[in-house]
């Protein structure tokens, strides 16, 4: 049950982290347009 979990928190981190490159590129892809 706790390596399900913790396979779980590790999933959720790598889309978090992901999400924030991806939220950061084009924050600053769209600011350079401007």
């Amino acid at each position: 049950y706790s390596t399900w979990l913790s396979k779980l928190a590790d999933i959720n981190l790598r889309q978090g982290v992901a999400y924030g490159f991806w939220n950061f590129s084009l924050n600053v892809l769209y600011h350079s347009i401007q």
